[in-house]
């Protein structure tokens, strides 16, 4: 079949278009990285029979595609990237220059990132304000008397207010009690290297009856980088489970916003989907006055007041965060839920 000079101008004009605007990708050559990351199958394969293994592996491709899309939203698109699933393991291949400001380090991270949201009803301040006090002198209680080894002046002061030592809380001298804001959430605060020592006086027995049975604890991030303390939070557990009220696959849409309105202090907008609207919509309509800590992969990112019902499925996360890490999130996010976690266990560098 021969052409004419014109249909094969027309055919190249067509081309150039075509790879201009990515319809055609670029040829993906040269040095890349390859991120080989594991699915954790705990509790897959306990079961051992062809349904879990065929759910192993559909939940793969889910995974797999939810990695994808995590790239695509920081500006990775298929011509730089290749993701693969194989033997509960995904490859990723990437080429080409990163956005500006995504290091191998976010990109790790971005990868790794569980995705787990969680909106928990909260404990007020002032509802746990004498149960600290009372577990601070429980914990004095339970430490070790001075042996006199020449440091009693110090053992003494340790002693006396062991919790306290590790968790800043404010003390009215005259009545003993901590003071609080009626409608906060935060219990204290404690600097990074001390949460773990403030997690471990908490988990005692006998410090922990002190505490409402439906009573978890968690940590909310530094509010200023500058004043790097965690607050601790209490959270509601929701009668007979550990889980929160509002959790999982629930988020739709994500977007990054400012809300001072210079564009020096991010937040994310969150969509959801019709049936955790219905579920935020009562969440915040019985807690009207009171926090709702949202929390993300293990920590609260904020705790704010609920005014009013929030109905529509609007929620946002403000936080102490720069430009980078809120766009980060934003492609976890809006990416969808990671059925599987993911952990790299290979990662290298091919010419």
């Amino acid at each position: 079949m021969k052409y004419s000079l014109r249909q094969i101008v027309y055919g190249i004009i067509l081309l150039v278009c075509f790879y201009s605007c990515g319809l055609i990708h670029k040829p993906r050559t040269g040095p890349h990285a390859i991120i080989v990351l594991a699915m954790d199958t705990t509790g897959f394969y306990k079961q051992n029979n062809n349904g879990a293994v065929m759910n192993l592996q559909l939940l793969g491709k889910k995974d797999s595609a939810v990695v994808m899309k995590r790239l695509t939203k920081i500006g990775i698109d298929e011509s730089q990237a290749d993701v693969s699933v194989k033997d509960n393991r995904i490859t990723v291949k990437l080429w080409g220059i990163i956005e500006p400001g995504f290091d191998m380090v976010n990109i790790r991270n971005l990868l790794q990132s569980e995705g787990d949201l969680s909106f928990w009803e909260t404990f007020n301040a002032s509802e746990m304000a004498d149960r600290l006090v009372l577990a601070n002198k429980t914990i004095a209680g339970l430490m070790p008397k001075d042996s006199g080894n020449g440091n009693s002046i110090h053992n003494t002061l340790v002693n006396a207010d062991p919790l306290f030592k590790v968790l800043r809380v404010r003390i009215n001298d005259e009545t003993g009690r901590i003071i609080t804001y009626s409608k906060g959430a935060e219990l204290g605060d404690a600097l990074a290297e001390d949460t773990a020592k403030v997690d471990e006086y908490l988990r005692m027995p006998e410090v922990r009856v002190i505490f409402p049975q439906d009573s978890k604890f968690l940590w909310e991030r530094p509010r200023d980088k500058n004043e790097p303390f965690y607050q601790l939070v209490a959270v509601r557990l929701p009668l007979g489970t550990r889980q929160a009220p509002l959790s999982g696959d629930i988020i739709t849409d994500a977007r990054l916003e400012y809300y001072d309105g210079g564009g020096s202090h991010p937040q994310i907008s969150l969509t959801m989907n019709p049936v955790a609207a219905h579920v935020w919509a009562n969440l915040t309509s019985n807690n009207v006055g009171r926090c709702i800590a949202i929390e993300f992969n293990g920590i609260i990112y904020s705790a704010p007041i609920v005014e009013s019902q929030i109905s529509g499925g609007r929620s946002s996360i403000t936080g102490n965060f720069d430009p980078i890490e809120a766009r980060q999130l934003v492609a976890i996010l809006s990416a969808g839920y990671m059925p599987v976690p993911l952990k790299i266990v290979e990662e290298k560098r091919e010419e």
